[in-house]
């Protein structure tokens, strides 16, 4: 998730480690899985409490698909803030600037740290009244505003708040997800110090009504200080740091913060935007190789997007080992801690990748339908970190077959440790979406990344690419949903995706086709009929066919679901399958039992290859595998036909009862 708090959960390690599933590999040990996988950070459903309404944006850009309209508007925030990190004494004001879009509104809420109390509360020309409660960590308190906002109409609403910050965290700790103050880095998230507004309109965001903000925070002397959006101001007078921080209004879904410590910051040289690396001056680790990596990172965004990220400037942030935010990307920066590099550099750098995509994916691009879905945020950060390691390899690198083998290791979460009530990946509610955090991180990052790679093969790369492109340029600070990101697919593909999005975006069961072939001369060429049982209809596929001369094709196909499709082919064919890649999430086997290769046949060519299988199994945290999560990328679950998660001797029986079935010869 783009707040990333639950990133490090040993949660997870424990529930992996105990989990009664059927799959024998799962009683692996796990160590520290959060160190290990590279972008993979379980995160349960965030409530989003962040967000009064949305309201129409006015950059000029089409708008293709607005949200439903609340009562509420925000255009504006305005914080002064001071805040004593050594003993949490806090004072603020914030000014809303709120809006009547439908109707009369009488009527909001803010959340505080609990520590924090209201002082004072008013508006122009009216009378502000507020009731407390106590929702542990937050104080939640309601405002009345006598007489109410008339339909249309503006009004400024200034509330004072002050008292000691508690930061409570689980157990009493007194570090919390919201609010830290402990050395070396601090941080201070909406609902602590930060007042957050209550998202009216369900539809998610920590911004969803696209409202700017102004901050001014007073620290102690010589205290650094890291906030969203744009620096506009740093001024120490020996007693006081106060810096100034300006946020454009748009909808974005990237957490609002203050970062500050001790801290140390170095350029990158040659970056746009123009970026700065910063850690805590005592743990200096990792500088140099952050320095480097974003060097590369930023083009490789910049075409992924089609332009560069627009911030006047970017912090990318080194957090301490353990901390309260493992990693996430806002407005003008991105965080990411330091656990990530002790499984090795290439992790890191991969998940930094991910990270530094939110600045695209949740931030500028930020989908309507968040609170239902994660495909369009984390999916593609997940999609992006692996397609970043693809890249890094030289020319001539066989990509078709390593993102295969990547996207092999979502098949076998999918296919092993997903329950089958698991929903679309777009839920139906936001109530639907996984609490427990294994079913979560699947849902949101695995399936997700596999779905849009799903969908890559059968619009094609340069479409796919482009599409991307054009869902930035369309839909950044723009109110825009899936269906949009489908129109944009269908656009640069020439396909309808309807049937498709159906199956693998709005559907809860993966499907599972068998598929079968015959073919007889016509002349010099080959009718060939392709069958398919326990398919969906009308989507589209890529085929793999081997011609028996050794040579290979690919073609896209909309096939029918149920019944036969009737192809021209040059020559004989030796074998037919769906692409490696669609494996993921399209659970494909031979309708011959034991065929692993398509042909038909149950031969020594299936024996052999499952024989080279057997003592392989699923599970993360292998030795000597890869992937996000460590599994074997190179088990083939079609030689485990028990699905028990480990290729035996038995799977290998199962095949040799069904050894020496032929296809008949054509006539």
């Amino acid at each position: 998730m783009l707040s990333e708090r639950h990133h490090l959960c040993h949660a997870l390690l424990a529930a992996l480690c105990s989990a009664t599933v059927a799959t024998a590999a799962l009683a692996t040990p796990v160590p520290m899985l959060e160190h290990t996988a590279a972008g993979i950070r379980p995160m349960p459903q965030r409530q989003f409490r962040h967000a009064v309404a949305p309201k129409q944006l006015t950059s000029g850009k089409p708008i293709w698909a607005a949200p439903p309209m609340k009562s509420t508007g925000l255009d504006e925030t305005v914080v002064e803030l001071s805040v004593d990190p050594t003993t949490g004494a806090t004072n603020g004001t914030i000014t809303l600037k709120l809006r009547a879009l439908q109707g009369s509104v009488g009527s909001f809420s803010l959340m505080f740290d609990q520590g924090l109390s209201v002082t004072a509360a008013s508006a122009s020309g009216s009378t502000v009244t507020s009731k407390s409660q106590s929702f542990p960590p937050f104080n939640y308190v309601t405002f009345i505003v006598s007489p109410p906002l008339s339909q249309g109409e503006q009004r400024d609403v200034t509330v004072q708040y002050s008292g000691n910050l508690q930061c409570p965290g689980p157990g009493g700790s007194t570090v919390g997800e919201y609010c830290n103050l402990a050395p070396p880095l601090g941080v201070l998230m909406e609902g602590s110090a930060l007042p957050s507004i209550i998202d009216q309109s369900n539809l998610a965001g920590y911004n969803i009504w696209g409202a700017k903000r102004f901050l001014t925070l007073h620290m102690p002397t010589k205290t650094d200080v890291i906030a969203s959006g744009h620096k506009k101001s740093d001024v120490d007078d020996g007693t006081t740091r106060t810096t100034t921080w300006e946020v454009p209004g748009y909808h974005t879904a990237g957490p609002y913060l203050v970062l500050f410590g001790d801290l140390e910051q170095s350029s990158v040289a040659g970056t746009t935007p123009a970026t700065s690396i910063f850690l805590p001056k005592a743990l200096p680790a990792w500088k140099a190789e952050l320095a480097d990596w974003m060097q590369r990172i930023l083009p490789f965004l910049d075409t992924q997007a089609g332009q560069p990220l627009p911030f006047p400037e970017l912090s990318v942030v080194k957090l301490p080992p353990g901390w309260t935010l493992p990693g996430t990307a806002g407005d003008g920066y991105v965080l990411l801690a330091e656990d990530y590099g002790a499984y090795g550099s290439e992790y890191f750098e991969e998940t930094l990748a991910h990270e530094t995509s939110h600045d695209w994916w949740g931030i500028l691009v930020a989908p309507t339908d968040l609170a239902r879905t994660r495909w369009l945020t984390e999916g593609l950060a997940t999609l992006t970190q692996i397609d970043y390691s693809a890249e890094k390899f030289p020319r001539g690198f066989d990509r078709e077959t390593y993102l295969a083998r990547r996207y092999n290791e979502h098949h076998m979460l999918l296919r092993y440790v997903a329950v089958p009530e698991q929903p679309p990946l777009v839920a139906p509610s936001q109530q639907s979406i996984p609490q427990d955090q294994i079913q979560n991180t699947i849902w949101a990052y695995m399936r997700s990344s596999a779905t849009l790679d799903h969908l890559r093969v059968i619009v094609g790369e340069k479409e796919f690419a482009s599409a991307l492109q054009d869902w930035v340029s369309q839909c950044a600070k723009q109110y825009c949903d899936t269906e949009d990101f489908r129109k944009a697919l269908e656009a640069r593909s020439g396909k309808d995706l309807q049937g498709t999005f159906a199956t693998w975006v709005y559907d809860t069961v993966l499907p599972a086709p068998k598929f079968s072939f015959s073919q007889k001369a016509l002349g010099e060429r080959q009718e060939v009929v392709v069958t398919t049982s326990g398919a969906p209809g009308n989507h589209w596929l890529r085929l793999q066919i081997e011609y028996l001369d050794g040579t290979s094709e690919q073609r896209t196909l909309q096939l029918p679901g149920e019944g036969s499709l009737t192809l021209d082919l040059p020559k004989r064919v030796r074998s037919l399958r769906p692409d490696r890649r669609h494996d993921a999430v399209l659970w494909s086997t031979s309708a011959q039992a034991g065929d692993v290769n398509f042909d038909q046949d149950v031969d020594g060519f299936d024996l052999i290859h499952c024989a080279l299988q057997v003592g392989r199994k699923t599970g993360p945290q292998l030795s000597g595998t890869e992937g996000l999560m460590r599994y074997d990328l190179d088990f083939d679950t079609r030689c485990d036909p028990n699905l028990d998660g480990s290729i035996d001797d038995a799977d290998l029986q199962s095949q040799l009862d069904n050894f020496a079935t032929v296809r008949p010869e054509a006539p």
